[in-house]
Parts: structure tokens; C-alpha cells; sequence
């Protein structure tokens, strides 16, 4: 089941953290239906004038009476968790109601040298399913490493007995950090 869903579970995956604090209310618990993604054209109508030379990096939901577009933000490949641009539109009317840019401190302006993805694919049980170069996020939920890694860290997902795994793989050194947790299947 996984095997066909994989791509999904990637999405997920990576849109987990900043989808949920893009989208989440005052409450902070999430939508109770699955937003709808938002198609091109109206990605370019609604975030060409705010953002004329990089809308098309953006990617956009329906999320309730609201339209979130949201991108996040990048360190060379590596993405950073946690570190992100959203634009929220209201559906109806297609007004501006709100940008958000909460930024993370501390971090370099350049990627540092890094291992290979395969020697952090090695690393992992079972058969790898996807990797990513991310900068873990202090408060995640996904990834409770303490302390949190202050190098870039590939994220492999492997399956293993048909569960899936996440391991943690410091991007500088090559050791191994932890775990995290993988999304519901």
C-alpha cells in the first residue's frame, strides 16, 4: 500500500509543518476536511503582483473560506523547516488578508559542504522510499531531536516490514541523530 501512495506520503511529509501552521486557527488544531489545491492560473492571478518573479514557486490550498499559498524557505537545497512565506486570500472575495514570514535566527546564508544522498540512503533499513535535505525545526513534532542539529540533515524514508521509517542522517558529519515521526498512513 505504501508503494502506491508514496508520492502522497512525501507531500505529506513535507507539507506537514508548514501547511499546519499556515492553515491552523487560534485553536490550533487543523481543518476537519483536506484543503483543495489550487490550480495555476489562479496562483498567478492572486500572488503575480505580490510576488511577480516567484509565484510559480509557491503552492496553493483551499482551506476552508480561505486560500493559503505558501513556500518555504531554502538554504541551497536544503529546505528549512519551519521557515516560511504564506499568503492567506479570502475565497470569496480573493482580498489579501494576511502574510506571514516567521523566520528562523541563526542560520547560515550558504549550504554547507554535504554528504552524498546515497551515503545517507545507506545508512537506512529496509527499502528507501525518499530523502530530503532539510534544517530540522527546533519545535517539530516530527523530528524531537534534543539537542537540535545546527547542520543541514537528510531525512530518509525507508519502509521496513511495511511500516514507514524516518531516520535523521547529520548532512555535515554523516552520523546519525535519531528518528522522527512518520505521518499517519
Amino acid at each position: 500500500m505504501l508503494i502506491r501512495h508514496r508520492r502522497r506520503l512525501r507531500n505529506l511529509l513535507i507539507a506537514l509543518p508548514a501547511l499546519s501552521v499556515a492553515t491552523c486557527g487560534e485553536s490550533g488544531e487543523p481543518p476537519a476536511t483536506a484543503p483543495a489545491v489550487v490550480d495555476a492560473r489562479l496562483t498567478r492571478h492572486l500572488l503575480g503582483r505580490y510576488e511577480p518573479a516567484a509565484y510559480h514557486e509557491y503552492r496553493g490550498a483551499v482551506v476552508g473560506d480561505q486560500i493559503v499559498f505558501h513556500r518555504p524557505r531554502r538554504i541551497g537545497a536544503a529546505r528549512v523547516l519551519g521557515d516560511f512565506t504564506a499568503y492567506h486570500f479570502d475565497a470569496r472575495t480573493r482580498r489579501l488578508l494576511q502574510v506571514r514570514r516567521p523566520e528562523r535566527p541563526g542560520l547560515p546564508e550558504h549550504l554547507p559542504e554535504v554528504i552524498a544522498r546515497w551515503r545517507a540512503e545507506a545508512l537506512a533499513e529496509g527499502e528507501v522510499r525518499f530523502s530530503e535535505l532539510v534544517y530540522i525545526q527546533p519545535d517539530s513534532p516530527v523530528f524531537e531531536l534534543d539537542p537540535v542539529p545546527v547542520h543541514p540533515c537528510w531525512v530518509v524514508a525507508s519502509e521496513v516490514d511495511g511500516f514507514l521509517r524516518l531516520l535523521v542522517v547529520d548532512a555535515v558529519s554523516g552520523i546519525v541523530l535519531g528518528t522522527g515521526v512518520p505521518p499517519p498512513a
